[in-house]
């Protein structure tokens, strides 16, 4: 039985999925362990590849950091089998009335679990979603993807697609339905499927830009034109899914213009709404540029970046 909220809540299980990225994934934690208010389990879901003495070394620190604050530390070690895949696992091992996930290269605020406890006590929630704030603002490459959060930032209420990097969940609500990411979406798209089944229930979700954890978006050419990319061909993939998922017999006009329409609407996502200076016009371009490129490299089927 989901339980609503008929009494305060203490409690908030923080899941990390995390892959390669050992010095990131410390900082998060360090940063969960210092909020004013801690989590009582941390669940970290590791599908790294590279397992070298460092990196245990990383994963004993935070074993001690756990056990010194009387955390209870639940780390799952898997092979990569995707976003969601991981995300899934996470969702499972979570056993607190509340869990949130934060993402591996994201660092929570000091009264972050403080003001998630906050907010569903106040309000009859079973959804709570905040934003990001880059971690380091000067970095240019930290600045043109912040623009891609001007459009979530603009919003106060209730969005159609829930963005997990900052979210927070009443867990019997989840449990209970079965609510689960799409486990054939591997890098990303993951939210959309997952957002259709809560928003299914017509209960309370709620973003707010006051809820927000500082992130380490990237920091290079390389891993910007990457992650774009990846956007790309995962929207073509999201979108096939759906073809298939509507076991509907589409003709060509229809597939066109549903096709046609889909442009549209990514396109709208990405957009950026408040371009801090002439200075980031050629990253915008870049980010376009690596979008359409993985659309098409979608369409063509070809998954390997």
């Amino acid at each position: 039985m989901t339980k609503m909220n008929k009494k305060a809540f203490s409690a908030v299980d923080v899941v990390i999925v995390t892959r390669n990225r050992p010095r990131k994934l410390l900082n998060c934690v360090r940063s969960l362990i210092s909020n004013s208010i801690i989590p009582k389990r941390i669940v970290i879901i590791d599908s790294s590849s590279i397992k070298d003495n460092q990196y245990q070394a990383i994963l004993a620190r935070i074993r001690t950091y756990c056990h010194q604050k009387k955390i209870s530390l639940v780390y799952k070690s898997t092979n990569d089998k995707g976003i969601a895949f991981a995300r899934n696992l996470g969702i499972g091992e979570a056993k607190s009335e509340l869990f949130a996930f934060i993402d591996d290269d994201e660092e929570a605020p000091i009264n972050w679990i403080e003001s998630i406890l906050s907010q569903f006590n106040k309000e009859n929630l079973v959804v709570l979603c905040g934003t990001n704030i880059p971690k380091y603002p000067n970095n240019y490459w930290n600045k043109i993807w912040k623009t891609v959060m001007n459009k979530m930032d603009n919003l106060e209420g209730v969005p159609s697609v829930i963005p997990t990097s900052n979210s927070s969940y009443l867990t019997s609500f989840i449990h209970d339905n079965k609510i689960l990411f799409d486990e054939r979406m591997k890098r990303n798209g993951e939210e959309e499927k997952f957002s259709e089944q809560i928003h299914y229930y017509k209960k309370k979700v709620l973003y707010t830009k006051k809820l927000f954890v500082y992130h380490d978006f990237r920091l290079s050419f390389a891993e910007f034109f990457i992650q774009w990319f990846s956007y790309g061909q995962g929207c073509v993939f999201r979108y096939k899914l759906n073809l298939k998922d509507s076991k509907k017999n589409y003709g060509l006009l229809q597939l066109s213009n549903n096709l046609l329409q889909f442009i549209r609407d990514t396109n709208q996502r990405i957009e950026s709404t408040d371009i801090e200076s002439s200075l980031l016009y050629p990253g915008i371009f870049i980010k376009f540029s690596a979008f359409w490129l993985g659309f098409l490299a979608g369409i063509l089927g070809i998954w390997t970046l």
